[in-house]
């Protein structure tokens, strides 16, 4: 199990690659491919992310398209 220091770490490192991610208008998995990261991890700490409030819920789809962080 991670200690409360480095779990705040990788969650800071986290939610600032889903933040380029995101306005990068890439998916995860191909700014992870391009940034080599294990993008389960990514997808692990952005439902993390959502659950402590520190990165934003999904919206509901429009039909307009996908989500870069699907």
């Amino acid at each position: 199990m991670m200690k409360k220091e480095e779990r705040e770490a990788k969650g800071a490192f986290w939610l600032q690659h889903l933040r380029e991610c995101s306005s990068s208008g890439e998916r995860l998995s191909i700014y992870a491919h391009r940034h080599e990261l294990d993008v389960e991890e990514g997808y692990r700490w952005t439902g993390l992310l959502r659950r402590t409030g520190h990165w934003p819920q999904p919206q509901k789809s429009d039909g307009a398209g996908p989500s870069a962080l699907v």
